[in-house]
């Protein structure tokens, strides 16, 4: 066997193997799709402006549907967020401590439970914990960038095939009122990709509460920054006797090269 044998060989089996190496991929995702460069039909400040309604401290739970961010396991380095349209520049201001919290949910979009813990899976990874700062330029017509990070400490690794996923947000000490307005949406379509459960309605609920005063209503447009990871449980792999009989293969093609060269020489 030759040389150009012995390439043809190789490459054929680097090609056999090469579906068996997945690839990563960052992607930005918004929540609902639709909206990506769509300004939404609402606005709203809540988390971030709970002081507003005389609250000192708030809890809230978004919820997305799975299928909109992926359908394949991925991992949450971001969730980011963006002013509603022709909004005045909001200068930095510090929330002393906000904990966020992610998990899977089977519960649905439109149809949480005002319980939190009822919207939670079995596993809750918390995210971020700590001081924020929060600011965004001045917008015009929108949609507004999402100018409006939270980059997790935390990385979140979520599999859509789990359920759906689940953002739920404490905030231990509401600032006084934050001239600040997310995009948003409330229509029935969208509130069946992402709805909230919080507290914040003038009920004086907080954090602490076990359930939210405002269910259902409305959504915030979200940004996720993430990498798409490959699905390694569904991706076939050479068995313990097929890598031996490869290695023997690659033998053999060594062997009778070896043998050739003896023979020629």
């Amino acid at each position: 066997m030759n040389r150009q044998g012995i390439i043809v060989i190789v490459f054929t089996l680097l090609v056999f193997l090469s579906p068996f190496a997945g690839a990563q991929q960052e992607a930005l995702v918004v929540v609902p799709n639709d909206l990506t460069d769509i300004e939404g039909d609402t606005q709203n400040g809540l988390p971030i402006n709970c002081g507003q309604f005389g609250n000192t401290s708030t809890r809230y739970q978004q919820a997305y549907l799975n299928s909109q961010i992926s359908g394949l396991p991925v991992e949450i380095k971001s969730i980011n967020f963006r002013l509603s349209e022709d909004r005045v520049e909001v200068p930095p201001v510090e929330i002393p401590n906000i904990q966020i919290n992610m998990s899977t949910t089977q519960a649905q979009p439109g149809n949480l439970s005002a319980t939190f813990a009822d919207n939670l899976g079995p596993i809750v990874t918390s995210v971020y914990s700590g001081p924020l700062t929060i600011s965004a330029p001045a917008c015009g017509p929108g949609p507004c960038p999402f100018s409006i990070p939270i980059p997790l400490q935390t990385p979140f690794m979520y599999d859509p095939a789990d359920g759906n996923l689940i953002l739920d947000i404490r905030i231990s000490s509401c600032m006084g009122i934050i001239n600040i307005s997310m995009d948003a949406s409330e229509t029935s379509e969208n509130l069946e990709i992402t709805s909230r459960v919080t507290t914040g309605n003038f009920g004086g609920l907080g954090e602490d509460s076990p359930f939210g005063d405002l269910v259902n209503d409305t959504g915030l447009v979200t940004e996720f920054e993430l990498t798409i990871l490959p699905r390694i449980s569904n991706v076939p792999t050479l068995s313990e006797w097929g890598l031996i009989a490869m290695a023997g293969v690659l033998g053999i093609i060594g062997l009778l090269a070896i043998r050739r060269k003896k023979v020629t020489a």
